[in-house]
């Protein structure tokens, strides 16, 4: 069985050579991300992945965040 999703780590580094964790998993931080991707970085970020339901910004609605299908207009 593979890891949790709460133990995974990925490590990043900004352009002085300092480390941050980039907590994916956080919705705030997801969000952030999620709409700067274009759709093929996007759709390889989620890889197998259909869709992520995340919490928008007040909690009161949910945000489906799903990669481009193949052929669709960007």
């Amino acid at each position: 069985m593979g890891r949790p999703i709460d133990a995974v780590e990925i490590e990043i580094r900004d352009e002085d050579g300092k480390w941050y964790y980039y907590r994916f998993w956080e919705p705030r931080v997801f969000r952030a991300n999620a709409v700067q991707y274009d759709a093929a970085t996007f759709a390889a970020f989620l890889g197998p992945v259909e869709g992520v339901l995340c919490p928008d910004r007040t909690d009161d609605a949910m945000l489906l965040f799903e990669p481009p299908q193949a052929g669709a207009a960007a």
